[in-house]
């Protein structure tokens, strides 16, 4: 019966979960021109947005409402009113290995940002990033998600294994070095 706690930890997954993250890495996967990975995003964008809408409904409920009755109408009920409240079991899905490779970019990507915001350069200057993957899991995951570090952090990222690279002296900036693993 905590209303003030649910609202805050719904007000912060839309904000800082989907909003900024899920949102965000969709955009280069629905701009790829692969159509079954597009239709994939598209479908499970508005299966994240039909589930949180559901979650809100009870704090939010003439919003979430018109919001509903603007969504594409898959077998979703006629009303949010109509529709079950998100079930953990029924409509969570947990990857502990998914969470632990997301982490991993995040922490990059907001590294770089805030690298590229203490130099001050703009978001449409290409830059070179170069991270040192502390271990295996770190590489995979940045290998597996490249698409979405180059196009969020606005560069091209190249990994580095032992990170000779870094320490070189050449034409990156002193001291923003990003490092990728489980010290991070």
């Amino acid at each position: 019966y905590r209303l003030d706690a649910a609202s805050q930890a719904l007000y912060h997954f839309v904000w800082d979960e989907f909003c900024d993250w899920y949102l965000e890495l969709s955009k280069p996967l629905l701009d790829s021109g692969d159509e079954s990975l597009v239709r994939e995003t598209a479908e499970t964008l508005l299966y994240a947005l039909e589930v949180t809408l559901r979650a809100l409904h009870p704090m939010m409920p003439f919003i979430t409402e018109e919001i509903w009755q603007r969504l594409p109408k898959t077998d979703a009920a006629e009303s949010i009113m109509l529709a079950p409240y998100p079930d953990a079991e029924a409509d969570a899905l947990e990857d502990a290995e998914a969470e632990a490779s997301m982490a991993i970019l995040q922490d990059v990507i907001s590294r770089v940002r805030g690298i590229r915001a203490e130099h001050d350069l703009p978001r449409a200057k290409n830059v070179e990033i170069v991270v040192e993957a502390l271990d295996d899991r770190a590489r995979k995951a940045l290998e597996e998600g490249r698409i979405f570090v180059e196009a969020l952090a606005g560069g091209t990222l190249q990994i580095e294994a032992d990170g000779k690279r870094l320490a070189e002296p050449h034409a990156h900036f002193e001291g923003a070095a990003v490092f990728a693993g489980p010290s991070v």
